[in-house]
C-alpha cells in the first residue's frame, strides 16, 4: 500500500489486496531530492481501503481484514483495537466472551494432546495519535486440568468459563463503586456528612488508588479464575473458591489500597483519625452489604 499512488481522494477494495498487504494510514512518501531523503505528508478525505461496515456484520460475516490472528468486536464488526494499557484483565475477559467478540479463525484448539503446557497469548502493537504506544504482551499458562475447557466451543469463548470470569469482572467494578471509590472520597473530605462526588480534587486521588487496586487484581485474577473454573459450575466447592478470592484477595487489596491513600491525607490530629476511621467503616460496610450470600465476617486486620 506504501508503494501505490494516493490522491487522497480514492479507497481500494478489499478484493483488490494482496493477502499479505501492508497497511498505510497516512499520506506519507519518501523522495530522493538532490541526494537528500524528504518525506512529504498530505491530508485525506476517504479511507485508503474500503471497509463498508454491513459488509462484515450478521450471519454473512467476515473478516474485515482476512487476519487470522485478529478478533472482531461483534457489535460494531471491527477488528481489535488496544490503547496504552494493553492487555489487561477486564481486556482480557471480553475477548474471552463470545457475546463481545467473535474469535480470529486461529484462537480456536482443535487438538488438546500438545506437549509442553498450554498457554493463551496475546501481543499486539498498539497504535496512538500519529505514534506508536509500544508493543505489548501477555502469557497465561493453561492449568492442566482446564484443557478441555479451551476445545472446540469453549475456545471461541462460548464457555461457561468467560461467564465466570464476567461475574468476577462485576464482583470488582461492585467493590470500586460501592466501597473503595465512596471510602477515599470520604477519607478526602475528612469524612463530611454529604459527601462531594464532583470534587476534582478528590475525584483525581481517587483514581490513583483505584488503580492500585485494579493492578494488584490484574496480578493473579486469572490463577483464581482457574481455581474456580476446575469446579462443577455452581457447587459449593465453587462458591467458596469466589468467597475466598473476595475475602483473601479482593478485600485486602481494597485495604492496602485505602491505606496507601491514607498517607498522603493532608488531615492531622483529631480530624484525621475521624476521617480515616470512617473511611474504613465505610469500605468494609460496603463489602459485606455487597456481597451479603459470600462474606459472612470481616477478614483479619
Amino acid at each position: 500500500m506504501w508503494l501505490e499512488p494516493w490522491d487522497g481522494q480514492t479507497s481500494f477494495d478489499p478484493r483488490q489486496l494482496d493477502p499479505y498487504y501492508v497497511e498505510i494510514c497516512r499520506r506519507v512518501r519518501l523522495q530522493n531530492e538532490n541526494n537528500r531523503i524528504v518525506a512529504q505528508r498530505g491530508s485525506s478525505d476517504a479511507a485508503r481501503i474500503n471497509q463498508p461496515k454491513a459488509k462484515h456484520q450478521g450471519k454473512d460475516f467476515t473478516l474485515p481484514t482476512g487476519d487470522p490472528w485478529t478478533p472482531i468486536e461483534k457489535d460494531s464488526g471491527k477488528p481489535l483495537t488496544l490503547d496504552g494499557s494493553g492487555f489487561h484483565y477486564r481486556r482480557i475477559v471480553n475477548l474471552l466472551d463470545g457475546q463481545r467478540f467473535i474469535p480470529a479463525p486461529l484462537q480456536t484448539v482443535f487438538d488438546a494432546d500438545t506437549n509442553g503446557p498450554m498457554q493463551m497469548v496475546f501481543a499486539a502493537v498498539v497504535r496512538g495519535q500519529g505514534e506508536t504506544q509500544g508493543y505489548h504482551e501477555r502469557r497465561i499458562a493453561i492449568p492442566e486440568r482446564l484443557r478441555p475447557a479451551f476445545m472446540r466451543k469453549a475456545s471461541s469463548g462460548d464457555s461457561d468459563m468467560a461467564q465466570v470470569a464476567s461475574q468476577r469482572v462485576s464482583a470488582v467494578s461492585k467493590i470500586v463503586s460501592t466501597a473503595l471509590r465512596p471510602a477515599l472520597f470520604a477519607l478526602y473530605q475528612a469524612a463530611a456528612e454529604n459527601i462531594d462526588f464532583k470534587d476534582p480534587k478528590a475525584k483525581a486521588k481517587a483514581e490513583t488508588s483505584v488503580d492500585q487496586f485494579e493492578s494488584a487484581v490484574d496480578e493473579d485474577f486469572f490463577d483464581h479464575l482457574f481455581d474456580e473454573v476446575a469446579e462443577p459450575t455452581g457447587s459449593a466447592a465453587a462458591n467458596e473458591c469466589r468467597r475466598r478470592w473476595i475475602e483473601e484477595c479482593l478485600w485486602p487489596s481494597a485495604r492496602n489500597a485505602l491505606a496507601a491513600a491514607e498517607v498522603g491525607s493532608p488531615f492531622s490530629g483529631v480530624r484525621c483519625y475521624r476521617a480515616r476511621g470512617a473511611a474504613k467503616a465505610k469500605l468494609d460496610g460496603a463489602i459485606l452489604g455487597a456481597f451479603p450470600d459470600l462474606l459472612k465476617r470481616k477478614p483479619a486486620a
